[in-house]
C-alpha cells in the first residue's frame, strides 16, 4: 500500500528490506485488495506449487521449498518495518484491513466470485499441478459440462435472498456481535465464555488472503448459528419456567 501510494514514507533501507521478501518491481502488477495470493506468491519460499511459473522458479532455484537462516532473518527485518510503519500510520492500516475484508464485514454485499465458494465449487484437474502418479487411474463420475450445469442450478438456489443471507460470509460476524450484545445485556457470563473461542474463529477469517470465500467461514457460520439457536432455546425455557 505504502509502496504504491506513499513510497516517500519509507526510507531507502526500508525499501531494501522489503525488496528481499516482496520484490518492489512486482508489487504494482500483483496488488489486489481482494486477493493476496499473487503478492503471497512473491515470497521467497513456496510449497504450494499450483502454477507453472512457481514450479519453474523452484526448479531454477529462484524460490525455495524450505526456509533458511537468511530468509528467516530477512523476514524478521521485514516484519519490523511493517510494525514501524503501522505504528506511524495506524489508520491507514485499519482502512486497508476493512477494505480487504469487506465481504466478511458487510452483510449486504456478496463476493461475485462464485467459483471460489465452497458451496458450489468443484475440483478440476489442471495439467501442471504436482500430483501423485495414481491420479490418472481415476475419473470424475460426470463430465465437466454436467457438473457445470449442476453448479449453476445449485447457485440459483443459493441466490434466493433468505438462503443467501445465511450463507453470506459476513453473517457469522454480525450474529456473533448480536450474541455478544445479548450476553452482556442478560449478564450471562457462561454465554460470554462460550463465545470467546468464536471471537477468535471469526477474527481468523479476516486474516486470510482472499476476501469473501465461503470456504474460509463455513465452519464459523455453522457454529455461530448453533450458538444463536441455543441462546433462544434457553431463553424460551426460562420464560416457560
Amino acid at each position: 500500500m505504502f509502496i504504491l501510494n506513499s513510497p516517500s514514507d519509507l526510507t531507502k533501507k526500508d525499501k531494501q528490506i522489503i525488496n528481499k521478501i516482496t520484490p518492489l518491481n512486482e508489487i504494482k502488477k500483483n496488488y489486489d485488495i481482494n486477493s493476496g495470493d499473487n503478492l503471497k506468491n512473491l515470497f521467497p519460499v513456496n510449497t504450494f506449487l499450483n502454477n507453472p511459473s512457481i514450479i519453474k522458479d523452484v526448479v531454477h532455484g529462484e524460490k525455495k521449498i524450505r526456509s533458511n537462516l537468511k530468509i528467516k532473518n530477512d523476514l524478521r527485518n521485514y516484519l519490523k518495518v511493517w510494525l514501524k510503519v503501522g505504528i506511524k500510520h495506524p489508520f491507514t492500516y485499519i482502512k486497508v484491513y476493512i477494505a480487504a475484508n469487506s465481504f466478511y464485514l458487510n452483510p449486504f454485499v456478496c463476493s461475485p466470485n462464485l467459483y471460489g465458494s465452497l458451496f458450489i465449487n468443484f475440483p478440476t484437474r489442471v495439467p501442471y499441478y504436482v500430483e501423485p502418479s495414481w491420479v490418472d487411474k481415476y475419473n470424475y463420475l460426470f463430465k465437466d459440462s454436467v457438473r457445470l450445469k449442476a453448479r449453476e442450478f445449485i447457485g440459483l438456489i443459493l441466490s434466493f435472498p433468505l438462503i443467501a443471507f445465511f450463507l453470506n460470509t459476513a453473517t457469522a460476524t454480525w450474529l456473533l456481535i448480536y450474541l455478544l450484545y445479548r450476553s452482556i445485556k442478560i449478564k450471562s457470563l457462561d454465554l460470554f465464555i462460550i463465545l470467546v473461542p468464536l471471537i477468535g474463529l471469526v477474527a481468523l477469517s479476516t486474516l486470510v488472503p482472499i476476501n469473501g470465500y465461503s470456504r474460509y467461514v463455513i465452519g464459523e457460520i455453522a457454529i455461530v448459528l448453533i450458538a444463536f439457536a441455543c441462546m433462544f432455546s434457553a431463553g424460551r425455557i426460562n420464560i416457560k419456567k
